[in-house]
């Protein structure tokens, strides 16, 4: 995926504010990129953006050789198909009247993938690939805990075999061993789909040790971009370095 130049300005208090100021960014096949940037920097409205949930400005964005940016209709529903997102609050992403199963099958049912029989045995195979066995989905939402609803979630978002996984800050909400569990997770399915991943996250201590690749976000542009381990290293923009201030390095488990 590819974005272009691309921008967004949203109007508050009367004035306008560039939530994204002429961006562009590349992801390749199979790699991890890390987004990281303090908060209100503009890296959830760019993850919006791309996923076609925020109408933006002006640019590009381009997927598979196609620009996705002003496709509507069935065109768009393919387009959700090679692109699924994560979001922060799996409770919030969930219909909190609707089992977790049903929430899966309904996916399938939009996306007319399989039959009936076929779709039932898609979500089992779903729930199990991300460490849920198939009774969790006749629970709610609400019986689960942050984690293994979040697990849910990435089974949903998987389902239709994206070849990008957008998760907007998918772990912050988690406390640090579930955060490492859910990495893992991502790092598993990752590599055994050839999935590419946009992680965007506050934190860089995350973003380093899932990421091969990092962009530093500040104030709606995008102010440094690299290897991973050469944005620790050698980090060149201030913003960066004040991120770098704060890491917390994980444990080994990550």
């Amino acid at each position: 995926m590819e974005c272009l130049e691309v921008a967004k300005t949203f109007k508050k208090s009367g004035r306008l504010i560039k939530a994204v100021d002429n961006v562009s960014l590349s992801i390749a096949p199979g790699e991890s990129l890390g987004l990281v940037g303090g908060s209100g920097c503009g890296k959830s409205t760019l993850a919006r953006v791309m996923a076609r949930l925020t109408r933006m400005d002006s640019g590009r964005v381009v997927l598979d050789g196609r620009d996705i940016s002003r496709l509507n209709g069935g065109e768009l529903r393919e387009c959700y198909r090679t692109l699924q997102m994560v979001f922060q609050d799996p409770f919030a992403s969930f219909d909190p009247r609707q089992t977790i199963g049903r929430g899966l099958l309904e996916v399938l049912s939009n996306f007319n993938v399989g039959s009936s029989g076929q779709r039932k045995d898609l979500v089992r195979q779903a729930l199990e690939s991300v460490g849920l066995n198939v009774e969790f989905g006749g629970r709610l939402p609400g019986d689960l805990s942050g984690g293994q609803c979040q697990r849910a979630a990435i089974a949903r978002a998987l389902l239709v075999r994206p070849r990008l996984l957008i998760c907007d800050e998918a772990t912050s909400a988690l406390d640090a061993i579930v955060q490492a569990q859910i990495l893992n997770l991502l790092r598993k399915l990752r590599d055994e789909m050839g999935l590419s991943v946009l992680f965007i996250s506050h934190d860089l201590a995350l973003v380093r040790a899932f990421c091969s690749r990092i962009a530093v976000m500040h104030d709606g542009r995008i102010v440094e971009s690299g290897p991973a381990e050469k944005v620790i290293a050698q980090p060149e923009h201030p913003h960066t370095r004040l991120l770098l201030s704060s890491l917390i390095t994980l444990g080994e488990s990550v």
